[in-house]
């Protein structure tokens, strides 16, 4: 990795990141999609930590993982102000350091279009979940306008650079479905603070339903 490319990654992106997650827009779509969060709560790709002041008042503990030891001395702060008590771990998505059926709901915000191998990431998603467990989301993705994601697909490479790994045009609802999970809630939407490659939304609530027995198929992307 040469000087600039460690640099950027560890002193540029962070705080563009931090900065790009605390619109106001992004903000009451994290709050609607969490209202009915409950029980043991799993936050994957917990980033700088901009969800803590969204969850409703009845949460009283998360557990929460993230990759990025960067992102995650941001986000000590507002752990630190929190209600929430937040049981942190660095660990990756793709493997998951909990039990099977622990948690009642997982998290999964802005994170799905930066995890590499994100099938496997789904699959551990359905793992930790109880029969009957929900998996609330808010994700960017592949627009179906034709013309916006022929300009998703060619600006992909440039995000992935810059948005540390994200990618911007991935089918967001079929990589859930895929995993085994249903969806019973979702909106798509543009959320009108980004270039339109970049801001197609997928928000929503699938569940792990009780007599699930499939832990998902492969979705090339």
């Amino acid at each position: 990795m040469n000087f600039f490319h460690a640099f950027y990654k560890t002193k540029v992106f962070p705080i563009l990141l931090d900065l790009s997650m605390e619109s106001k827009q992004l903000g009451k779509a994290r709050a609607k999609n969490l209202v009915n969060a409950h029980g043991r709560i799993l936050e994957i790709g917990f980033g700088t930590g901009q969800s803590l002041e969204h969850y409703p008042q009845i949460v009283q503990k998360i557990s929460t993982v993230d990759t990025n030891k960067i992102l995650n001395k941001k986000a000590q702060f507002r752990i630190s102000k929190a209600s929430i008590d937040v049981q942190n771990h660095i660990a990756n998505a793709e493997k998951l350091p909990f039990a099977d059926g622990h948690f009642d709901c997982v998290v999964s915000h802005m994170t799905l279009c930066t995890i590499e191998d994100v099938n496997a990431a789904m699959k551990e998603v359905v793992r930790v979940l109880k029969p009957g467990g929900k998996f609330f989301f808010l994700e960017h993705g592949a627009c179906p306008d034709i013309k916006i994601k022929k300009w998703q697909d060619r600006w992909n490479p440039i995000q992935r650079i810059i948005g540390g790994g994200c990618n911007c045009n991935r089918y967001i609802d079929l990589i859930i479905e895929s995993s085994g999970l249903k969806i019973i809630e979702l909106e798509n939407y543009h959320m009108g603070d980004a270039p339109k490659i970049l801001d197609y939304m997928f928000q929503g609530v699938a569940v792990k339903e009780i007599n699930d027995r499939s832990m998902g198929s492969r979705l090339s992307e």
